[in-house]
């Protein structure tokens, strides 16, 4: 039986409503801003879109600019985010915190919630990427890959103090002998943001494990801090 012609009209009219909603798909992981199809742009190692308002991202997600003058992307917000935190290990080279035993989260992604305030005020770990800046604070988490894949470890994240100047590294070993595998100082997809994202430049093999150490760097007068509450991402791509 034909419908009505005004319950017509009603249909094609929700339909073309519906037409205009892109539909959410999960995000790309990525390195670069070029990497991601426009309008995205490569944050914390995934093509997030832009936004006008909270309403253009995902549940558990909120609009904001990660610098000042920057574009809105849509971040984790910190309410949603989902990460573990700390279990109490000192995270030192005797005692890192071990994040192989977490669950990735949705979007593959290991994620946790530690304090830097009471780690050792002392850098003992290369950080080549800091030149000689002195580095405090170190903290130092240790993963096994997966996977054969590219790993990329970042701060950057609502729940990192954003007065907080990270220096991320990604080492073969925990010692001053250790090779660097990836080392970042600020996070080079987003001027002026002091948070870090240091991707590796080739695959690890499956089955590696490695360290991934958070440390802090802070100019005097700056008004940054180089330790405090700070949120550790590690996946693979």
């Amino acid at each position: 039986m034909r419908l009505p012609t005004r319950a017509n009209a009603v249909l094609v009219a929700a339909l073309l409503t519906l037409a205009k909603c892109t539909p959410r798909v999960s995000r790309t992981q990525c390195r670069y801003n070029s990497e991601c199809t426009a309008p995205l742009a490569c944050v914390a190692g995934f093509c997030a879109p832009e936004c006008q308002t909270v309403r253009d991202c995902l549940v558990g997600e909120t609009c904001m600019a990660l610098a000042p003058g920057g574009a809105l992307v849509c971040v984790v917000q910190p309410a949603g985010d989902g990460g573990a935190t700390d279990a109490g290990a000192s995270g030192t080279c005797a005692d890192p915190i071990d994040l192989s035993g977490l669950t990735p989260n949705a979007r593959g992604s290991i994620t946790l919630q530690t304090n830097t305030d009471d780690a050792p005020p002392v850098a003992t770990l290369p950080a080549p990427c800091a030149g000689a800046r002195a580095l405090a604070f170190q903290r130092t988490f240790r993963y096994r890959t997966r996977s054969t894949m590219r790993l990329g470890a970042a701060t950057v994240s609502t729940l990192t103090a954003s007065t907080y100047d990270t220096v991320v590294s990604v080492t073969d070993r925990c010692d001053a002998a250790a090779s660097v595998l990836a080392c970042n100082d600020d996070n080079p997809d987003v001027p002026g943001d002091i948070h870090s994202y240091a991707p590796t430049a080739a695959p690890i093999p499956a089955g590696t494990e490695v360290f991934v150490t958070v440390s802090g760097f802070a100019m005097p007068a700056s008004g940054r801090t180089n330790h405090g509450p700070v949120e550790i991402i590690v996946f693979e791509f």
